[in-house]
């Protein structure tokens, strides 16, 4: 199974380790190993008022890489953080995020490597919202990304939800959708992708920013798409081997480098899909019967989600794996508005010789 004695056999190396809790790792064998860190993302604000809302997105965690030549019985300290909490406001209450924990990585030989999690998501009854920061990072020596922040929003009589921010990653910064909703009316900004930035939500009622993709950007009400999925290392597919333990094995050259999948596109009803790996969910809005709910994510940060009905929540949707999750803006002031829990922070180890 997933253990570190898989590691020792040289026909399986490029394949990784994905570690999802805290905890210590062994080196079987003399080598040169890749070692990815990424911080846990920060939860998007949440709010309930009939007065107007405004509820921005929480900032992705940092991301940190190294390739380091390791010796045997080096002994590895993983400290993995824990995303942003979920929580709920109901009718005339609001309530910021919370920020994700750090992601660290220390050992013999070793810089210590800080992924730092993502801050929190915001609410206002004036201004702006802002979004939560992505995470810094350090000790890497090969990346040191910052994580991208949440989408901020303007506030108005009407309702915003920014989307929340990606992880950081080996293609840079991405961050979640902004929103700018106009007086009375409604919409909701897109989820960062791994190397596509949330889609915002326009000044035009009805209009959600879609999730990034990998590689691409998302626009009103339209997904980012996977640019990146006929590039280089694309190719693996992620083993769920008795995820309980916290530890999966990963058939893939340079796992972050082939995660791969499109965002979802905004929705003015209902909810938003779960996204392919990679991507981010699209911004949601509700209206007559509908609970508008942002879909969930891996890497990538969900949607805000927005609504003025009385009879129906708002969720903006959970994340996994370093992704902030976007704001939950209810501003017909009734029922509720909930925001799910950001995404716990990730290591990665990979035997490269």
């Amino acid at each position: 199974m997933s253990t570190a004695s898989q590691f020792a056999n040289r026909s399986i190396r490029y394949s990784a380790m994905f570690f999802a809790v805290s905890g210590t790792f062994t080196v079987p064998v003399t080598g040169i190993y890749r070692i990815q860190a990424i911080g846990a993302g920060g939860s998007g604000g949440a709010m309930c008022l009939g007065s107007g809302s405004a509820a921005s997105g929480g900032g992705g965690g940092g991301y940190c890489e190294t390739e380091q030549l390791l010796n045997a019985g080096t002994v590895l300290n993983i400290t993995i953080g824990a995303g942003g909490a979920a929580h709920t406001r109901t009718n005339g209450n609001r309530g910021d995020g919370s920020a994700g924990g750090a992601t660290s990585v220390s050992g013999a030989g070793l810089t210590t490597m800080t992924a730092n999690g993502g801050a929190f998501g915001t609410t206002a009854t004036t201004g702006t919202a802002s979004g939560g920061a992505g995470g810094t990072a350090s000790g890497g020596n090969v990346l040191n990304n910052t994580g991208g922040a949440g989408g901020s929003v303007v506030y108005s009589s009407g309702g915003g939800a920014g989307g929340g921010g990606c992880c950081g990653s080996p293609f840079g910064t991405f961050a979640g959708g902004a929103a700018t909703p106009p007086a009375a009316a409604a919409c909701a900004g897109g989820g960062g992708g791994l190397g596509g930035a949330g889609g915002a939500g326009s000044t035009t009622n009805g209009s959600s920013g879609g999730g990034g993709g990998t590689g691409g950007a998302g626009t009103a009400n339209t997904a980012g798409t996977d640019v990146f999925g006929a590039g280089v290392n694309r190719a693996g597919l992620i083993t769920f081997v008795n995820p309980a333990a916290g530890v999966w094995m990963l058939s893939a050259n340079d796992p972050m480098r082939s995660a791969y999948g499109s965002g979802t596109n905004g929705k003015n009803s209902g909810g938003s899909e779960t996204p392919g790996w990679g991507g981010g969910s699209g911004g949601t809005m509700g209206g007559g019967g509908w609970g508008p709910v942002s879909g969930n994510t891996f890497f990538g940060g969900s949607g805000g989600a927005v609504t003025a009905t009385t009879f129906s929540a708002c969720v903006s949707g959970t994340a996994q794996w370093g992704g902030g999750t976007g704001g939950a803006a209810n501003f017909g002031g009734a029922n509720s508005a909930i925001v799910g829990k950001a995404g716990d922070g990730l290591v990665i180890i990979e035997r490269l010789t």
